[in-house]
C-alpha cells in the first residue's frame, strides 16, 4: 500500500501507527469517480481505528486522495454550529490547521 501514501517520512506514520486506536484522527479525502467528499473525524479517546485500518477502509471506499491531519487532543469537528469533537480545552486557540465549508 506504500504506493498510495506521500508523506515527509516514514517516521511520522510509523509514530501515528503506534499511538491507540483511540487517538483522535482528522481525515479529508475525495472520490472523483462519485464526485464525493469524505470528512471523517474521531474524537481523541474514543473508541478507533489505527491508520493502516483507515487506509484500508478509504481504499475501499475508492477514494483516490486522503489527507490525514493532526489529531490526538487537536482533532475538531463543529457541524453547522454543533460540535461532534473538541480539542482539548488547553489547545482552544491553538489549532493553526482548519478546514471549512459554507453552505
Amino acid at each position: 500500500m506504500r504506493d498510495f501514501m506521500t508523506q515527509r517520512n516514514n517516521a511520522t506514520y510509523v509514530d501515528q501507527q503506534r499511538r491507540s486506536p483511540g487517538t483522535g484522527k482528522c481525515v479529508v479525502a475525495t472520490n472523483k469517480a462519485a464526485g464525493r467528499l469524505l470528512v471523517a473525524v474521531q474524537p481523541d479517546g474514543s473508541a478507533g481505528s489505527d491508520f493502516d485500518h483507515l487506509k484500508e477502509w478509504l481504499l475501499g471506499l475508492h477514494c483516490d486522495n486522503a489527507l490525514f491531519f493532526d489529531g490526538s487532543d487537536s482533532a475538531m469537528l463543529c457541524v453547522r454550529g454543533t460540535f461532534w469533537a473538541r480539542p482539548a480545552a488547553w489547545k482552544n486557540a491553538g489549532n493553526t490547521v482548519g478546514l471549512a465549508f459554507y453552505d
